[in-house]
């Protein structure tokens, strides 16, 4: 019996097909494996926002219960509830702004203060003066990006929610001038 080793030695090269698919698949693959359009990093970004939205909402449960249950004046007055400085910076600044972002400014009627990534409003409320907690906004998120596609919102009980624009502006009070308070 004899055999042939050429046929077991011989090395065929790849097709043009099998090349064809090779490269689909890697493309395929990097299409998956990789953000595209920005929304696995939107949905990072949003859920970050909603914890540090939460974090602040304790720092003001925390800020009324230590001064007969009035909410700060501006938030800073409440910042040492936060912790640290650098978590102060980092919860204040919101998951969009750089550190140099810190922007301090209210609106040209003083309803409204803007101060890092977030807009707070109903400041220096007495709790108990309040009717329905769960539905007064005491702070959202300026829109500074545009990966946002929608925006963090505490309320007066402490819970959050994520509203579309449209939404937030007709839960807000007529006298919040949201648009110059928004923006880097």
């Amino acid at each position: 019996m004899q055999c042939d080793f050429q046929i077991l030695n011989r090395h065929r090269g790849m097709t043009i097909n099998e090349f064809i698919v090779v490269i689909a698949l890697i493309a395929i693959l990097i299409y998956f494996l990789t953000p595209s359009g920005g929304h696995p990093r939107h949905v990072a970004l949003a859920a970050l926002n909603q914890s540090y939205l939460r974090q602040i909402g304790v720092a003001f449960t925390e800020y009324c219960v230590d001064n007969e249950d009035f909410f700060p004046g501006h938030p800073r007055a409440a910042a040492h509830y936060l912790g640290d400085s650098d978590t102060i910076n980092e919860v204040f600044l919101g998951p969009y702004l750089d550190e140099q972002a810190i922007i301090d400014r209210g609106d040209a009627d003083g309803n409204a203060v803007r101060y890092g990534g977030y807009v707070f409003i109903n400041l220096g409320l007495n709790y108990e003066d309040i009717s329905d907690p769960s539905t007064l906004i005491l702070a959202y998120t300026a829109l500074v990006s545009e990966d946002q596609k929608d925006r963090g919102v505490l309320y007066a009980d402490g819970h959050t929610d994520r509203l579309k624009e449209e939404d937030l502006r007709g839960a807000l009070p007529d006298e919040i001038d949201v648009d110059a308070l928004d923006g880097p």
